[in-house]
């Protein structure tokens, strides 16, 4: 595990007798503190500016999990990918949900020693540092958001819907981005999260921009679940000559899919290694 942990003085537990904690809640209160200091809390935004990506270095992500196994498979054994432009919609969103990322971990900054929030990381500054592994099973990710709240590790893990419809359909967790978040927690030590899902929401006045949270408690079962995922896909890495499932949702993964070539041509992983390098 490489997320970084910051000694700090700790308050020793939260209030008694108070709500329950929400994001909501703590960026309600980082407003509050910034401006009785007489600062705003977005003075903390930022995007990491040419910063590049990183890169976490092991063979299966979240994606491998709940995505095409063919597509991980290709990727895990090397095999070269071809270069596919995003349509600017799609390219958008994306964009837009690190943006609103950014904004959230600079609530969660300008919060930072007050109210028990200390060690607050994000991937779009602290890039390595949210880098969390399981070295065994050759799997990582990068968290999102991550901080203390009275030295209880958190992760924030934040989703970009693209309409109203979408967010008010959010009313429970989607199963994968919970288990993404899970194997974060697990992998982190962390035993608490929130699913942040952010997007536009229709008011009377027109529309709004709003997120809907949802706490996540570490999950063994589904960590296990995951590991067994995680361990069916590494026997197809190890015998390149089997031919992985391809997607079951074809509309969406397909048309972007950088093996869409060797796919179509149904080249095993190793075959498609040899003839595309």
């Amino acid at each position: 595990m490489r997320l970084t942990q910051i000694d700090a003085i700790q308050p020793p537990s939260p209030p008694k007798g108070g709500p329950e904690i929400t994001l909501r809640h703590l960026v309600e209160l980082s407003v509050r503190e910034s401006l009785a200091r007489g600062k705003s809390p977005v003075r903390y935004l930022s995007l990491g500016g040419d910063r590049p990506r990183a890169r976490t270095g092991m063979a299966w992500n979240p994606s491998s999990l709940d995505g095409c196994s063919l597509k991980a498979v290709y990727k895990a054994v090397g095999v070269r990918q071809a270069r596919v432009e995003p349509d600017f919609e799609s390219q958008f969103i994306f964009d837009r949900g690190h943006v609103v990322g950014a904004w959230l971990a600079a609530y969660l900054r300008a919060l930072e020693g007050h109210h028990g929030v200390t060690d607050v990381q994000a991937q779009c500054t602290d890039r390595d540092e949210q880098l969390v592994v399981d070295q065994e099973l050759d799997y990582g990710g990068l968290i999102d958001i991550s901080f203390r709240y009275y030295g209880e590790l958190h992760i924030v893990e934040g989703k970009s819907k693209d309409n109203p419809a979408a967010l008010a359909k959010m009313s429970r967790p989607d199963r994968r981005h919970a288990r993404q978040l899970n194997d974060y927690m697990a992998m982190s030590g962390a035993k608490r999260g929130w699913l942040a899902y952010m997007g536009l929401v229709d008011t009377p006045r027109g529309q709004s921009f709003s997120i809907v949270e949802h706490p996540v408690t570490l999950d063994l079962d589904m960590w296990r679940a995951s590991r067994s995922m995680i361990q069916a896909l590494e026997r197809f890495r190890q015998k390149p000559d089997r031919m992985p499932p391809r997607s079951e949702n074809p509309r969406f993964e397909c048309p972007t899919c950088p093996f869409r070539g060797p796919c179509e041509r149904g080249l095993t992983p190793r075959a498609a290694k040899e003839q595309l390098g």
